[in-house]
């Protein structure tokens, strides 16, 4: 339950390092420990919070072996948009703040929650935006440009299309959820007798409880739960995607964030029935060359 802290203390505290050695192999200790604990001494809870503890601190290990020891922190870049050139989807590649405050702790928790590094100069190309290098200083940039060779111009998606995709996705997985927590939840000997009938009435199987149990644990619950919990993650992806690129767009749009930044987890909603999590990509944006 420390592992998730301690990997943001040490991303976080990373530049000092190199002047405080011991820092670096407590905090290494700490993240390797909580792990260790986490999977075989876990908290006496309910099932889904050990799983689900263990879980996370297993994926944080791993995160923390990838930013920590994988890749050099100081030469990570992420797209920042460029707030004063507002009419243009203008954004720079900005390293990670070297000083030690809120911009680099916001830098290092979205690096951490963002396991495929959408955004990152990292990350693979599969989740990357099309971006093209700046030919020339936009009008409206004033000379404040930082770093021109940094500025690049990204492709602008659809919104609408953005939005209304990811609400479809966001309902029917409220539906899944919704009909799985009735059915398995609430009604699950309704769901047995009817099994038993079924095997009995139409199927002519005199099934007993230990054949309708088995019945349902080997046919029923695989695919149920399969669907559940490909509804409750493409769900939440789609939910928070609808939230950061359209609500907030009215309530702050300096907050706002863009429809590239959520691409699918999946693919297309037809997978959660197919049972598969490769799903064909979205066929890249290509940005139209303009007149130098």
């Amino acid at each position: 339950m420390y592992t998730l802290p301690a990997l943001i203390a040490a991303l976080f505290l990373h530049v000092k390092f190199p002047l405080l050695p011991g820092l670096r192999d407590t905090l290494y200790g700490i993240i390797v420990l909580s792990t260790c604990c986490a999977i075989f001494y876990p908290p006496d809870t309910r099932d889904f919070i050990r799983y689900t503890n263990a879980f996370l601190s297993t994926s944080f290990v791993i995160r923390a072996v990838e930013l920590l020891l994988v890749h050099d922190l100081s030469h990570l870049k992420r797209l920042q948009r460029v707030s004063y050139l507002s009419s243009s989807p203008v954004y720079t590649w900005e390293p990670i703040s070297p000083t030690l405050g809120w911009k680099r702790f916001a830098q290092i928790c979205d690096l951490i929650i963002n396991p495929r590094a959408v955004g990152w100069s990292y990350g693979s190309p599969k989740y990357q935006p099309p971006v093209r290098k700046l030919e020339a200083v936009p009008d409206g940039a004033n000379g404040c440009v930082p770093n021109r060779e940094d500025i690049v111009l990204v492709a602008d998606d659809d919104r609408f299309s953005f939005l209304r995709g990811k609400i479809v996705r966001a309902l029917v997985a409220y539906f899944i959820i919704d009909s799985y927590q009735s059915a398995i939840g609430r009604n699950y000997s309704s769901v047995s007798n009817f099994v038993e009938t079924f095997l009995t009435n139409v199927l002519n199987i005199q099934a007993s409880p230990a054949t309708t149990e088995g019945v349902i644990r080997l046919f029923i619950l695989p695919p149920v739960h399969w669907m559940a919990s490909y509804a409750f993650v493409d769900g939440i992806h789609a939910a928070t995607g609808v939230i950061s690129v359209g609500v907030l767009r009215i309530i702050s749009p300096q907050l706002a964030a863009e429809p590239w930044m959520y691409p699918p987890v999946f693919g297309a909603i037809r997978y959660m029935f197919t049972f598969s999590l490769r799903g064909k990509s979205p066929t890249p944006l290509t940005l139209p060359r303009t007149a130098e």
